[in-house]
């Protein structure tokens, strides 16, 4: 059996009967952990004297883990699966152990509680069905640029999570290709320094935050019409290129100066 649970994203108070009953009852021979360091003070936190035994599970361990979990399962044992905060395996390890005990046929079954993508989601204000979660943004600009514009294609409710120092880069990219869109900036959730504020991309200021966000962008026109006609330019360069003499790249630039 395994048991994926959800623990709190920062107030120990949303911790449910449900949790504590799995983590206290002893029904559990493993607890695979994001940091065991971390759970060991939640069940401190919890009171939580005779726990399962804790295992290390991350996302830079998680394939080499798998042989190990199937073994435990061929041999009867429970396991159960927490990340740092919040619901496993959704932006947190723990996906590929999920998918394990379904290859192996093994039942699954869900200990719910918190989540920041829903969460968020509850205090944004913006239309939620659909919405597409895009898990953390790319760090270079390129990249990013090129996933933001594939995501705005839905024109639905885009879910990003960022952490506060990386906000700014992020949400300079957003003001540029989404100027038409409003955000809801979700900022430590149920901490003390909470933060929910939603405003026009256009008024938004690319500050540093504290604490990891989820930031929430509502539903807006694709961004299309931009990227088309640079695809447009380049094809044309590549079929100029030739009968010019010269390289795409420098049939590109030329063309770009006869568009100026």
């Amino acid at each position: 059996m395994l048991y994926v649970i959800a623990t709190p994203i920062g107030n120990l108070s949303d911790c449910s009967t449900h949790l504590k009953q799995i983590l206290a009852d002893q029904e559990l021979d493993f607890l695979l952990c994001e940091d065991t360091r971390h759970t060991r003070k939640l069940l401190s936190a919890l009171d939580i004297q005779k726990a399962p035994k804790l295992e290390s599970l991350h996302a830079h361990n998680e394939g080499k883990r798998l042989q190990w979990v199937q073994e435990q399962w061929n041999n009867g044992a429970v396991l159960g699966l927490v990340s740092d905060a919040g619901t496993p395996a959704v932006s947190d390890p723990g996906r590929f152990v999920v998918q394990k005990a379904h290859e192996c046929n093994i039942p699954v079954r869900v200990v719910a509680g918190p989540s920041s993508i829903t969460a968020a989601l509850s205090v944004s204000g913006f239309p939620v069905a659909p919405f597409l979660f895009l898990g953390f943004s790319p760090r270079k600009k390129g990249p990013r640029q090129r996933w933001l514009i594939q995501a705005s294609a839905q024109e639905c409710t885009l879910v990003i999570l960022e952490s506060g120092n990386r906000f700014p880069s992020l949400a300079e990219d957003i003001k540029e290709l989404m100027p038409d869109r409003e955000i809801c900036i979700c900022r430590e959730m149920t901490k003390k320094f909470e933060e929910i504020r939603r405003v026009k991309i256009i008024s938004l200021e690319a500050e540093t935050l504290k604490g990891e966000c989820v930031i929430i962008v509502g539903p807006g026109k694709a961004i299309v019409q931009e990227k088309k006609q640079q695809e447009g330019l380049k094809h044309i360069a590549s079929l100029l290129a030739e009968q010019w003499g010269l390289s795409k790249r420098e049939a590109y630039n030329r063309l770009l100066k006869i568009k100026d």
